[in-house]
């Protein structure tokens, strides 16, 4: 798979390339109907035996069989005499609708909740005790405050547009975003890639056996 990047012309190394990614395909799709039995038996396991907090076991099995039901087999419809045949996912199915009206309300909650819990985390990361956390306040300043209609005008009524030009807040946050926010996410890519790949080489060298369970 990495040698393909760098032949990526080379008949054999793509064909195996492609063997590969099938392989990995079955393998991922096995390995989630694995996932999906141990979800299964494990929530049925607490509500049989009626644990702590089994009711919300319970919710899980009954929103699964629901949205198995209703999602995955195919709908004939028939309208004006036209036979028109969905998948279980399309829009104007039982499916659909649960997504739209259940599942994703349900998501937008949830990330707005976490919205409180990273504002209380920033809140205490950026007191200004040295340098870097100075720049850290600052930067974000600039990039909430460039997000919103209330920063230009702010930055307007401070005549603080004559020191940039003709730029306003929000050029300075896209700015910061698109240059050296940029260059720090590539740099921490950069170094995780190379984590993984020496994880990886550990892994395939026998080196590193914590996947098996043991020490």
């Amino acid at each position: 798979m990495l040698v393909d990047y760098f032949f990526p012309r080379t008949p054999v190394i793509h064909g195996t390339r492609e063997i590969f990614l099938n392989w990995g395909r079955i393998a991922v799709t096995f390995a989630m109907i694995l996932g999906l039995i141990n979800l299964l038996f494990s929530n049925f396991k607490k509500v049989m035996l009626q644990s702590r907090g089994w009711i919300y076991n319970l919710i899980l099995l009954v929103s699964f069989a629901v949205t198995f039901y209703f999602s995955v087999p195919y709908h004939t419809i028939v309208k004006d005499g036209a036979v028109t045949t969905l998948k279980g996912t399309d829009a104007g199915t039982v499916g659909f609708q649960i997504f739209m009206n259940v599942y994703t309300p349900l998501s937008a909650t949830m990330f707005a909740l976490v919205a409180f819990f990273i504002a209380s985390v920033a809140f205490r990361a950026f007191r200004a005790k040295n340098i870097e956390a100075l720049l850290l306040l600052l930067s974000a300043a600039v990039v909430m405050l460039g997000s919103v209609p209330l920063g230009d005008a702010w930055f307007a009524a401070l005549h603080l547009d004559s020191v940039f030009g003709t730029h306003n807040l929000s050029w300075l946050s896209n700015f910061v975003q698109s240059v050296p926010m940029s260059a720090a996410q590539r740099a921490i890519n950069l170094g995780v890639a190379i984590g993984m790949v020496s994880m990886s080489i550990k892994i395939l060298g026998g080196i590193d056996r914590s996947y098996f369970g043991g020490e």
